[in-house]
Order: structure tokens, then C-alpha cells, then sequence
């Protein structure tokens, strides 16, 4: 292995001991070079990392239950979408993740934001997380203090979430401190849309049964349509959004319409 190679591997695995896990983008700045430089210098390593949804993870060769050899899948990433808008995903993620306290039971929604609110959730925090989707639960288990729930189904490929399965039944007897819910669109007229039909039916539950709810979009979302309508802003205490100064008129608006932003 290249002394540069194993001087980055090696930088990348002491940041690791402080972190759930780092997005590419993030090492790239940080090591100065490019994203792929990274992906592949982790993709060739034997040092017990891997990457999932787009943020690199230590490799917990230990588990029990390795889901990912057990689904026979070599990548879990949603590339296109989780390249974008990536500054801004971090900075919800911080938000989102600065709301967490001792003993909640979290639920993260699927989605390229959500798997940031995971990522800095602090590691000596103990707290339970639900989860339907692949990328989320990935992370959440690599830290001993967190109790992970992966709620069951059929795995999509294409959103890599796990669905089918009524949710009626997997959360029946649940109860939810704070749950963080993505979505495809935003309207201070039409509400919260998605386009993920599989995972409607599981957000209108989690949001019925949690003692705070929190919308996680980037200001792209705001003004944007879904196909299909699943809550009114009304339900949520805040939205947790993160833009630039020319979306403020985009966040006022919402506003007017009495829900907190939070950014």
C-alpha cells in the first residue's frame, strides 16, 4: 500500500474513534484530495472501513448479523442524491441531532438527509433508534450505546429501505420520543409531499404516535412537489432546513403559515 494511501486510511480511522461516520465530501476536504481518491482508497483497504450511502463507517466484521453478505449486495449507496446538496444535509444533521437526549427513542426516517442526523448524534449518548432504512441502520449500529430497531420487510434496492410490511403491526406498541421525517416537497399551501409511495403509510404512523416531530428538509425541498401528500406542516414542531441567504423568502413564507424553522 502507498505511504500516502495508508497515511489517509490511517488519519480516516483516528477520526472514526469520535464519529459514527464521516460523509466523502467531508474526508475529501479534509485529506485534500478528491472524493473518488478516497472512495477508492477505502474500497481497496483492509483496515476494517467501508462505505454506506455515501459516508464512510468502520467495517463491524464482529456482527452477528451481517446484513450486507446476507443480502448479497456489494454497494448501499444512493449516489446521485446523496452527493447533493451535501453542506447543507450536514448542517441538519447538526441541528436535527443536537435535539437528542439521553434515553429517547428516535425514529429516522429514510432519505440522503436523515443518515447525517445518525452521524452526529454524540457517541457517549445512549438512545434507541427505529429505522426502516438500510443506510441509517448501517451507521446507528456501529455505536455500542444505541439500541437499533430495523423495522422488517421487503428490501428496495432503489431507495434501500425495507417495506411491506403494515405498519399498524411493526409499531403498534411503540411510542416515539422525536422522530425526523423526510419528504419530497414542501407548500405553505399543499402541505408535505413524497414520492416514495412505500414509505407514506409508515410516515403518517410514526407521526401519529411521536411526542415531537420534526421535518428534515434542504432548502431544494421548500416549493417543490411529490406525488403524494402525507401531513400538514401543522404536524410537525419544526422544520430543520439550512439554505443560503436568498432562501430566506422561501422560509418566511412557511413561517406564516406557523411552522418553527429551525436552520
Amino acid at each position: 500500500m502507498a505511504e500516502n494511501t495508508k497515511t489517509r486510511l490511517d488519519k480516516i480511522s483516528t477520526l472514526l474513534k469520535d464519529r459514527n461516520a464521516i460523509h466523502l465530501k467531508e474526508l475529501a476536504e479534509y485529506l485534500n484530495v478528491s472524493e473518488i481518491t478516497v472512495r477508492r482508497n477505502v474500497q481497496e483497504s483492509t483496515v476494517g472501513l467501508r462505505i454506506v450511502g455515501g459516508h464512510v463507517i468502520k467495517d463491524d466484521s464482529s456482527s452477528h448479523f451481517d446484513l450486507e453478505r446476507n443480502l448479497g449486495v456489494r454497494q448501499y449507496t444512493l449516489i446521485s442524491e446523496s452527493q447533493k446538496y451535501v453542506t447543507e444535509k450536514r448542517r441538519i444533521g447538526q441541528i436535527a441531532s443536537g435535539l437528542i437526549e439521553e434515553g429517547d427513542i428516535v425514529f429516522i426516517d429514510g432519505g440522503t438527509t436523515t443518515p447525517f442526523i445518525v452521524e452526529f448524534i454524540p457517541k457517549d449518548l445512549s438512545c434507541t433508534i427505529i429505522c426502516y432504512s438500510f443506510n441509517a441502520f448501517m451507521i446507528s449500529k456501529q455505536n455500542p450505546n444505541r439500541r437499533v430497531v430495523l423495522l422488517g420487510g421487503e428490501y428496495g434496492r432503489t431507495n434501500q429501505n425495507f417495506f411491506g410490511m403494515d405498519p399498524e403491526i411493526l409499531l403498534s406498541d411503540r411510542r416515539i420520543s422525536k422522530s425526523f421525517i423526510s419528504c419530497r416537497g414542501i407548500s405553505s399551501s399543499f402541505g408535505v409531499m413524497d414520492s416514495d409511495s412505500d414509505s407514506i403509510a409508515i410516515k403518517k404512523k410514526v407521526i401519529s404516535i411521536s411526542q415531537q416531530c420534526f421535518l428534515t428538509a434542504d432548502s431544494s425541498k421548500i416549493d417543490k412537489f411529490g406525488a403524494t401528500f402525507f401531513a400538514e406542516l401543522n404536524q410537525f414542531n419544526a422544520l430543520i432546513t439550512s439554505g443560503s441567504p436568498e432562501d430566506c423568502h422561501k422560509m418566511k413564507a412557511l413561517e406564516q403559515v406557523g411552522i418553527k424553522i429551525l436552520s
